[in-house]
């Protein structure tokens, strides 16, 4: 396959380079990352700064097992069941 595409979801599992997201459609989908995968977004640029729950979208070539060889990821804040989605900085979202 190879062909550049993304995926997204909220990440379930991170162990070494390989992520593992739940993606919106129920699925969970595994994704391989390197030195020169990029991040951006609220992690702060750094893979290590990746954590459970938050929502990432991940854009990368497909492989032909399914998984995504990630080239960048955008990450999310976690979600918070209890309702507080304000986000980052500046930002507003709370629901009551």
């Amino acid at each position: 396959m190879n062909s550049v595409t993304f995926t997204a979801g909220q990440i379930t599992a991170i162990s070494g380079s390989t992520i593992t997201l739940n993606t919106f459609w129920g699925t969970g989908v595994r994704v391989t990352t390197s030195a020169k995968t990029t991040v951006v977004g609220t992690a702060g640029g750094d893979l290590t700064s990746l954590r459970i729950g938050q929502l990432n979208f991940v854009s990368g070539a497909r492989q032909a097992d399914g998984s995504y060889a990630a080239t960048s990821i955008t990450d999310r804040p976690a979600f918070d069941p209890n309702g507080d989605q304000s986000g980052q900085s500046g930002q507003s979202g709370v629901t009551t």
